[in-house]
C-alpha cells in the first residue's frame, strides 16, 4: 500500500549503454596507480615491459583531455588498486539498467573487482551482479544491437557465464562466439565503429564470428594481421558516436581503413599503456551512451 507522500522510483538510471557507438556521455578511467612502480618481472603482471609510471600518468590526463574536448564527462578514479586496474573495460560491462561486473580469469588480476565495485558504488551505479564460480571479462562483451549481445568464450570467459549469467537477461539476446587463438577478449578482434559496422580480423577469428556477424546484419570490415594490430592496438578503439573514434596513435593504415569508411578519427599517445598490453579500448570503462535510435 502507498502511504502519504509516496512517489514512483523514476525507471531510467542515468548510467545506460544499449550500443558500442552511440553518442558516449561518460566514462571511468584509473588513475594509474603507485602499484605500476613496484613491478619488477612485467611478464609476471602480464605486461609487455615496466612502463614508465610517470610518462603513463601525463597520457592519463591527455586523455582525460581527449574525452573531455570531445564532451566526455569522465570519471577518474584515484583510488589505489593492483596495476592492471588500469585497464576498465575488462572489470564491468555497463546495460540499460546498471553494471555486469567481472570475476577475472588470471591469478595477476584477482582482487581487482573489490576495488572497482566501491567505485561503482561511490558512483550510484546499479549493480546487476557477477559471476560467482566462473569468470566473466567485460571485454568480451559487445553489443551489436541493442538487444544482440556477443560474449566472447574463451580462456577468460567461461561457456557457463555465456549460456547462464546473460542468456535472456532483461529481454537480451546472447549469441556465444569463440575468442580468436592469440587473443585476449573479443574486443581485440571485433570493434564497432558505427551502426551495424565492425572491424574485424577476419585472417584470425573462426568463421561462427563472421556468421554470427553476417546473421545480425553487421557490414565486416577486414583489418589485415601486422605491427599495427599487435603492437600497436589500432583496432583498440572507442567510439565517441557512430562514425568518430579515438584510437591509439602511430596507426596510420587502420586510420586510413576507417577514414575510407568515412569516420572522423581522433588519436592519442598511449604507449606506455600499450608497455603494460592495452589500448584505449581496454582503459576506458563507459558508463553512459546516448540511447539507440530505433
Amino acid at each position: 500500500m502507498k502511504g502519504p507522500g509516496w512517489s514512483d522510483r523514476e525507471p531510467a538510471s542515468p548510467f545506460f549503454v544499449d550500443s558500442e557507438v552511440e553518442r558516449l556521455l561518460r566514462v571511468l578511467l584509473w588513475w594509474p596507480p603507485d602499484s605500476l612502480a613496484d613491478i619488477d618481472d612485467p611478464s609476471a603482471h602480464l605486461m609487455r615491459s615496466k612502463p614508465d609510471l610517470v610518462r603513463m600518468r601525463a597520457q592519463c590526463s591527455a586523455l582525460v583531455r581527449a574525452y573531455e574536448g570531445a564532451g566526455v564527462d569522465v570519471v577518474l578514479c584515484r583510488a589505489p588498486a593492483p596495476p592492471n586496474a588500469i585497464f576498465v573495460r575488462d572489470l564491468f560491462t555497463m546495460s540499460p539498467r546498471g553494471a555486469w561486473t567481472a570475476r577475472m580469469a588470471t591469478q595477476q588480476r584477482r582482487g581487482e573487482e573489490g576495488p572497482l565495485l566501491r567505485q561503482l558504488a561511490a558512483l550510484d551505479v546499479p549493480v546487476l551482479g557477477c559471476p560467482v564460480v566462473e569468470t566473466f571479462e567485460g571485454a568480451d562483451l559487445l553489443y551489436a544491437g541493442p538487444s544482440d549481445l556477443l560474449l566472447g568464450v574463451g580462456q577468460r570467459t567461461s561457456a557457463v557465464a555465456a549460456l547462464s549469467a546473460f542468456a535472456g537477461l532483461q529481454g537480451l539476446r546472447v549469441h556465444p562466439v569463440p575468442v580468436p587463438a592469440g587473443c585476449q577478449h573479443l574486443l581485440g578482434a571485433v570493434t564497432f565503429f558505427d551502426r551495424r559496422r565492425a572491424l574485424v580480423r577476419t585472417e584470425r577469428v573462426e568463421d561462427a564470428v563472421l556468421e554470427a556477424l553476417r546473421a545480425l546484419a553487421i557490414d565486416i570490415v577486414p583489418v589485415p594481421e601486422g605491427p599495427e594490430v599487435h603492437e600497436g592496438r589500432g583496432m583498440n578503439l572507442v567510439a565517441l558516436a557512430p562514425g568518430r573514434v579515438l584510437m591509439p596513435a602511430d596507426c596510420p593504415r587502420i586510420k586510413g581503413l576507417l577514414e575510407d569508411e568515412g569516420v572522423h578519427v581522433l588519436s592519442a599517445d598511449v604507449s606506455e599503456y600499450l608497455a603494460a598490453d592495452g589500448g584505449i579500448g581496454c582503459l576506458t570503462g563507459i558508463l553512459s551512451r546516448e540511447k539507440s535510435t530505433p
